[in-house]
């Protein structure tokens, strides 16, 4: 397992994808989080997004396109 500390401002449009589950708890601050809703979940995949605050917990399914 990799545990990895970032803080940082990404642009809007930057998405990304790993091949393992990741997990990220927002310890400060708030942002926008972007993530794709693959086609087995929704007839057609489509974007959604979440407003990530101090105390959140994501986890992110290996494979999903997210930022």
């Amino acid at each position: 397992m990799n545990l990895f500390h970032h803080m940082h401002t990404l642009p809007p449009d930057f998405t990304h994808v790993h091949e393992n589950l990741e997990v990220t708890f927002c310890v400060q601050g708030s942002y926008l989080f972007h993530y794709e809703v693959p086609q087995q979940q929704a007839e057609e995949p489509y974007d959604a997004e979440v407003h990530v605050t101090s105390g959140t917990l994501i986890l992110m399914p290996k494979g999903i396109f997210h930022g």
